[in-house]
């Protein structure tokens, strides 16, 4: 589908903070085929950090078909059960088109209200200890009462969790497995029951849930429902677009060949057109050779803008080390993702590769490795060569240079 693009417009970097609503861009097709997706089934989309998840969830909000209502929320500090209902509720709370009957059922469940003024976003919900004692049951109550209450109107609601794996873990880890495990029960059975076509769920992770499985055991039936989605880059034309506005924004009516070699070396990744743009504001004074005119001075452009210490480890998230929920893997995975930057390679050669690891991995750890490698997007899987290779070319420099490996 091709779309018609606004005129370039100064735009100011962000780095990694919150984007002003005018300045997201490239995702109104992404957004509408969520919604889509959510006429029947709740969704799933675990991508790396900083591609821009939460602020997809925003845009899916602004752009809510006629009938639904959206209640987000960030649950990546819930450390219990009673956090994660309790942030939820809180949200429920200060939603405008959630019914005063809800509203008063859920503050009669709270211990105090701090705060209440639902205009300027300021309340703070707590359970009170006979509630919190039971939170999931709560919690199941109050879902059932909104499904009463959307089914009169003739209304639907989905309700976002970002960082929703971090959560669950993070139940796992302070209560117990089981505890975690309730907690994704009765979601499903919410799912999965007649109010299920009234409520709709959108779970994102930075972190993949299938980390979070390895811990949790079993074979994953508790998300088996939900459909699973990623975000992907931005177009080509739309990360032109994006490039061309902020070097704008700097000041520097850039010409063609500029913009299409940043973007082109960006693949379509909002954060390394930022990281490499910031680049050249900082030492445009310094380096007039900066602005890159092709291919080759654009991949030199993004590893030196990648290594410099002034960009931060915030703007190459998991692009220095794996994530820690790799736990004893974490060594073998990193070892793998500096074999396959190197060049593509098969599982006979990883295995060649690593011989020398200590303890000497089996091919079983190293394709449990590749396959988390491929679930939390590094890596892809060649089916005409047998080969794996990263996902992202540019991730893959930010690898080698934050290595000092390219």
């Amino acid at each position: 589908m091709n779309t018609q693009l606004p005129p370039v417009r100064p735009m100011k970097l962000t780095f990694g903070g919150r984007v002003p609503d005018e300045d997201i861009i490239g995702r109104d097709e992404t957004a509408d085929s969520l919604w889509e997706d959510l006429e029947a089934n709740s969704i799933q989309i675990s991508e790396m950090r900083r591609f821009g998840k939460s602020t997809l969830l925003r845009l899916m909000e602004m752009r809510a078909p006629e009938g639904w209502i959206c209640v987000r929320t960030s649950v990546q500090d819930a450390r219990s059960t009673a956090d994660l209902i309790e942030l939820t509720l809180q949200e429920l709370l200060l939603h405008a088109n959630v019914k005063e009957r809800i509203k008063k059922n859920i503050l009669s469940m709270g211990q105090h209200v701090d705060g209440i003024d639902v205009n300027a976003h300021l309340v703070t919900f707590h359970l009170s200890p006979e509630f919190k004692q039971s939170a999931s049951q709560t919690f199941r109550s109050v879902l059932e009462s909104l499904a009463i209450e959307l089914r009169k109107d003739n209304l639907r609601m989905v309700i976002m969790w970002d960082e929703f794996p971090d959560a669950i873990d993070a139940i796992r880890r302070a209560e117990s497995s089981d505890a975690a495990r309730n907690i994704l029960a009765l979601l499903k059975a919410n799912r999965q029951s007649d109010d299920g076509q009234y409520l709709r769920w959108v779970l994102t992770g930075s972190v993949g849930f299938h980390h979070v499985q390895r811990f949790l055991g079993g074979h994953g039936q508790e998300m088996g429902d939900v459909t699973t989605r990623d975000m992907g880059p931005l177009t080509n034309e739309w990360t032109r677009w994006f490039a061309a506005s902020l070097l704008l924004g700097m000041g520097l009516d850039a010409d063609e060949s500029v913009v299409n070699a940043i973007a082109d070396i960006s693949g379509g990744i909002p954060f390394v057109v930022e990281m490499m743009v910031k680049f050249i504001r900082d030492n445009r004074n310094r380096n007039q050779k900066t602005l890159p005119h092709n291919l080759s001075s654009a991949r030199r452009l993004l590893l030196e803008s990648a290594g410099d210490s002034a960009i931060g480890a915030g703007f190459t998230p998991l692009l220095t080390k794996v994530d820690d929920y790799y736990g004893d893997l974490a060594s073998l995975a990193e070892t793998v993702l500096d074999d396959v930057a190197r060049s593509p390679q098969t599982v006979s050669e990883l295995t060649n590769g690593v011989k020398d690891f200590t303890p000497t991995p089996s091919e079983h750890d190293i394709r449990q490795v590749l396959e988390l490698l491929v679930d939390d997007h590094y890596l892809l899987f060649d089916y005409d060569s047998n080969t794996y290779s990263w996902r992202h070319p540019p991730l893959q420099l930010i690898w080698q240079a934050k290595r000092r490996n390219a």
